[in-house]
């Protein structure tokens, strides 16, 4: 068995696998990739690592994007919306949740904003919504497409 990471507390954007014989290794990549970030959040459904938004600092600022990360083919894949997708947030929670249908899904809760320039300078605007994320994720080499919609 092995666990997997991205990204962090400050703003990267590798991945790291742990293997339960105790030994870390980094992932080799090349192509498209996430903006490196923090305060994103991180499930693992189906042979894929989805990451959800968070704040890419001075490469990009505050993320509402989704990304999957194929493990069998150590590729990244951007995950394209399907109506209206959550805010851009950070420091939001996220969790791999099974369907009835056997199909897993990320489920996201909550997260804030800190506005760094404007009128609104130095303010945190909180949320407090549920998003059920459902990727129709690859098979082979198709591109997957979310259909996100809210439950709050």
């Amino acid at each position: 068995s092995t666990q997997s990471t991205w990204g962090g507390s400050v703003e990267v954007n590798d991945i790291w696998i742990f293997s339960f014989t105790n030994r870390w290794h980094e992932i080799e990549m090349e192509g498209a990739r996430p903006l490196a970030r923090l305060e994103h959040s991180a499930v693992s459904i189906s042979g894929f690592m989805l990451i959800f938004a968070g704040d890419a600092g001075t490469w990009g600022g505050l993320q509402n994007d989704l990304w999957a990360y194929d493990y069998n083919r150590d590729v990244w894949i951007e995950l394209t919306n399907v109506g209206t997708p959550p805010s851009v947030r950070r420091g939001h929670t996220a969790v791999a949740v099974d369907g009835a249908n056997g199909n897993q899904r990320m489920v996201v809760y909550a997260g804030f904003q800190l506005f760094i320039t404007g009128d609104r300078k130095g303010q945190k605007v909180f949320h407090d919504d549920l998003w059920d994320i459902s990727p129709a994720l690859p098979i082979s080499t198709s591109t997957p497409t979310p259909t996100p919609t809210s439950t709050s």
